[in-house]
């Protein structure tokens, strides 16, 4: 059985402690590039990324999430 977590729908993330309020999660790569020619200078695996309260990106290791608050799939009508 898969918990089949959309990203788009998660409204609050637990990190060390702290909830943050998000509009939804990007579930991507986790890497650090050169901006200058897009080469990866290290790649941690799978990650996340979201806009934090502040309007700023908060970006980590997909395993450091701790909990999820997200809105349910929208029964057909």
């Amino acid at each position: 059985m898969s918990l089949a977590i959309d990203p788009d729908r998660v409204t609050r993330v637990l990190i060390g402690g702290e909830w943050h309020d998000v509009e939804g999660i990007c579930v991507d790569s986790y890497e650090f590039v050169d901006p200058a020619d897009s080469y990866c200078l290290a790649d941690y695996g799978q990650g996340f990324r979201f806009r934090n309260e502040r309007g700023h990106w908060t970006a980590g290791p997909l395993e450091s999430i701790q909990a999820v608050e997200y809105l349910p799939a929208k029964e057909p009508a």
